[in-house]
């Protein structure tokens, strides 16, 4: 017998139906009082929720519209995928059939083609011209290959846009001016230097003032014109060269003479009579001082970084021989470099070489170069003078034995004859002088002394006490 749960009308059930009822009244004051608000209130959540709604349905809409994009994306590359695969592969099967054909004919198994049956004649492509017609552009480009003509298609942005002629050019049928890789390769044994020019100067106008109707020579006798420029204008000089030695005497004639209102200087250009001494016949500006002390097999090196050690200084040297040890000075709390270094080589000339940036062979060499090859040892010898960033200065080390007898004078004690004072040994003392005064109580032996109570000179006389 299952229970069913009775609802006895008591005392708990009749409390309950009468708050019932009170809520349902109060409600229905509130509303009546409100005069609808709570209709207003309704409304406006039943629109936010419209609205959040609505958006929602819009962001899904713009998924979907992403989704389709990337899958026509997807589907787009996919397809050229297989395009690029099977022309690829029409190439491979095509090669394939051409090298069975070749193998089978160089085999003997298949008869070589006649050029000239019909067969052959109509897949061939006839050619009207003969040999000696035909000509070939080598300084036309490479065309493309298939490969670069597929990433064209892909990327139009990657194709060389065409370079159109300016309108201010003058004519291309001119002869093009031809310049010689260095100056130094067109250089003739006969030049001049000529200098105070004005700035405005062209070649043009000191070929007429060379060369022109009014100094009487034909401008055939110039060779070349060389005038350095900065800054879009002329440095104030030139050189000028020319095809015999009369030219040059004939131009040394007009120096002092005005040229654009200037009065210009002419020499020759080999006189360098009045050009000022190097400071050293071969070293570069380079901190590089070979006259400072005299040669020896020691090398040092300043201005060198706190970071640097002794391997750094023996992989830089290496170039000009064979290096024996490299001394580095260094601080004795860090162990860092204080800045500068020695660096023992076998002979003489390895030092010499060091400070000039030279190897054993460029030594023979550097004088000799001209042009491309003489500009690039210019810049390896300066690049050899900077060690880690920092330009380097080099001298001839001391020798030992001229910073002993700096340091200690006279000569070496061992094979010493000569007579005079000689250094004491390592374990040896120096003998010193007893400077004390000979009789020690005679200080305190004066009168203001002795009223002092202080220590006085004996009298020689013995005191005894009883016991």
């Amino acid at each position: 017998m299952s229970r069913t749960k009775l609802n006895k009308p008591g005392g708990d059930q009749k409390c309950k139906a009468e708050r019932r009822a009170a809520k349902a009244e109060a409600r229905a004051k509130a509303k009546a009082s409100n005069g609808g608000k709570d209709t207003e209130m309704v409304d406006a959540v039943t629109e936010e929720k419209k609205e959040k709604k609505e958006k929602k349905e819009d962001m899904e809409d713009m998924e979907d519209m992403e989704k389709k994009q990337r899958r026509e994306e997807k589907a787009q590359r996919k397809a050229t995928k297989e395009e690029e695969e099977e022309e690829d592969g029409k190439e491979k099967r095509q090669q394939k059939e051409e090298n069975a054909k070749r193998k089978a004919i160089k085999e003997g198994k298949e008869p070589a083609s006649d050029p000239e049956s019909p067969e052959q004649s109509s897949k061939k492509r006839k050619r009207t011209s003969t040999d000696d017609d035909l000509e070939i552009d080598i300084t036309a480009p490479e065309p493309p290959s298939k490969k670069a003509l597929r990433k064209l298609k892909k990327h139009p942005e990657l194709v060389p846009k065409p370079i159109k002629p300016s309108t201010d050019s003058t004519d291309s049928t001119a002869p093009k001016e031809e310049f010689p890789e260095h100056s130094s390769q067109a250089r003739s044994k006969f030049g001049i230097w000529i200098g105070n020019l004005a700035f405005s100067a062209t070649p043009a106008v000191l070929e007429d003032f060379l060369a022109g109707e009014r100094s009487g020579m034909s401008k055939d006798e110039i060779t070349r014109i060389n005038l350095p420029l900065q800054n879009g204008r002329n440095k104030g000089f030139a050189y000028v060269d020319f095809k015999s030695e009369s030219a040059i005497e004939h131009a040394l004639s007009l120096s002092e003479s005005l040229m654009g209102g200037r009065r210009v200087l002419i020499k020759n250009a080999k006189d360098f009579s009045k050009r000022p001494a190097a400071p050293t016949s071969n070293a570069l500006k380079t901190g590089a001082n070979l006259s400072k002390n005299p040669p020896s097999r020691i090398l040092y090196v300043g201005n060198l970084e706190f970071s640097c050690i002794a391997e750094h200084l023996r992989s830089h040297f290496l170039f000009a021989g064979n290096i024996q040890k490299v001394r580095l000075a260094t601080f004795e709390d860090t162990g860092k470099c204080k800045g500068f270094g020695f660096v023992d080589f076998e002979d003489k000339e390895s030092v010499k070489r060091a400070m000039l940036g030279l190897t054993p062979e460029e030594e023979l060499t550097y004088e000799d170069l001209e042009g491309k090859a003489e500009l690039a040892l210019h810049s390896l010898r300066k690049k050899r003078a900077i060690l880690n960033g920092r330009p380097i200065t080099m001298e001839y080390g001391q020798d030992p034995s001229v910073r002993y007898k700096k340091r200690f004078g006279g000569k070496d004690r061992e094979g010493d004859d000569s007579e005079g004072p000689k250094r004491p040994g390592r374990f040896e003392r120096k003998p010193q002088e007893d400077t004390r005064p000979v009789n020690t109580g005679a200080v305190y032996s004066r009168d203001a002394v002795r009223r002092t109570g202080a220590i006085t000179e004996g009298t020689g006389k013995k005191m005894s006490f009883d016991e």
